[in-house]
């Protein structure tokens, strides 16, 4: 006699019973990826169906259309058997199918311009240069002027590194990696501009110095030489750095590349100097 389960199955069941849900419920599990392969599968059977029948409904429809209207030739062919004028028939039935069919290529091919008018006016959301879109002959032709033009291109761009004075053309240095586009006129006068509009001598990102009005860069170096106790070689720097940059200043010429990096490393070694003094 089976066992009576006290127990109400809303709020639980035995060991056995939970044992096979449990099992019941991976074979489903197991099961269901194949169900959804199998109606995968039938979708895209129907799919493909339903694209067949749009392909040929053209087809159908014309020759339906084409039946239809050959009854009023096979009429008249029928009629004229009765009749005694076979040779006016006979021309009648020739010019009636031959402007029957006329009509019909007249009315095929203005279906197709306009067809083919309305598709080009859909915008795409990209450039139509491929043989499905413009045709075999129009996208080899752009192909080949798309080639052409990359040509052009290269022999028409720099064959070899740029260095125009005054500006530094995306050609980095080895020891300072510089910007693209770099105005080298820009950096000079930065320093300055920092002296006469801001009165202050930046020196590192936290560190400046406070310049008095109408001072110039000359005279902050002469004043820290003169309060200080600077070597003879850092004295050396100083006046070296103090040369070259009144020259790329004031000198109007447009500054070198090679220029501009022996006016880094001096402007380095002054501002260590600098800060070290000060």
């Amino acid at each position: 006699m089976n066992s009576w389960n006290p127990v109400p199955r809303a709020l639980g069941q035995t060991k056995q019973h939970l044992l096979r849900r449990r099992q019941m419920l991976g074979s489903s599990q197991q099961v269901r990826p194949i169900q959804q392969l199998k109606l995968r599968k039938v979708r895209q059977k129907s799919r493909g169906l339903l694209i067949w029948l749009y392909s040929i409904s053209l087809l159908t429809f014309g020759i339906s259309f084409l039946l239809l209207n050959s009854l009023v030739p096979i009429d008249v062919i029928l009629r004229s058997l009765t009749s005694s004028i076979i040779a006016f028939n006979t021309l009648v039935i020739v010019c009636a199918c031959a402007l029957f069919l006329l009509l019909s290529a007249i009315i095929y091919i203005v279906r197709i311009l306009i067809i083919k008018r309305h598709l080009q006016d859909i915008p795409k959301p990209y450039m139509p240069i491929t043989e499905k879109d413009i045709g075999k002959r129009e996208a080899n032709y752009i192909a080949q002027q798309i080639a052409r033009t990359k040509e052009i291109k290269k022999l028409a761009g720099p064959q070899g590194p740029l260095d125009h004075a005054g500006l530094h053309c995306g050609q980095s240095s080895e020891d300072v990696p510089l910007p693209d586009n770099l105005i080298y006129e820009n950096v000079v006068c930065a320093i300055g501009e920092d002296i006469k509009y801001r009165h202050a001598l930046r020196l590192t990102s936290t560190f400046q110095v406070k310049v008095e009005p109408n001072q110039t860069l000359r005279d902050i170096i002469s004043t820290v030489v003169r309060r200080t106790n600077v070597s003879a070689r850092d004295s050396d720097l100083l006046a070296e750095f103090l040369a070259h940059y009144e020259k790329l200043r004031f000198s109007g010429q447009p500054i070198t590349k090679a220029e501009f990096l022996t006016f880094l490393r001096l402007w380095d070694n002054t501002r260590t100097i600098l800060k070290r003094q000060l």
